[in-house]
């Protein structure tokens, strides 16, 4: 299997499995716990805020998880004559840009409840 290819299958693939493990929070199904969701002493003391900052988060891990995806795609697509290298450089920067949004997002929403 082509390098490239592998490449895609694995970006396609974190950037869907990120979006399917944001549903538990954004549906407010998952309790305040150790280990799953924003674990924070603000939001592991306030079930209400644990859930409303988890739903918060959880749509902007949901929506860059799906632009992860779709950015691995279109970049495969639109961009044949990148190497491996260059695929995967600017795939990990576009994932590092849209987790970091969803961060800061959400730490500034957090900031405000």
């Amino acid at each position: 299997m082509d390098s490239r290819l592998t490449l895609l299958i694995v970006f396609l693939f974190a950037g869907l499995l990120l979006a399917g493990v944001s549903v538990p929070m954004i549906m407010r199904i998952i309790p305040p716990n150790p280990f799953y969701g924003f674990r924070l002493p603000k939001t592991m003391n306030n079930p209400e805020i644990w859930y409303e900052i988890n739903a918060y988060s959880g749509r902007w891990l949901f929506a860059a998880g799906l632009l992860e995806a779709l950015s691995a795609a279109a970049l495969y697509v639109l961009f044949p004559g990148f190497g491996k290298d260059a695929y995967s450089l600017a795939q990990s920067a576009v994932m590092v840009i849209l987790l970091s949004v969803a961060m800061i997002a959400s730490f500034n929403r957090l900031r405000d409840m």
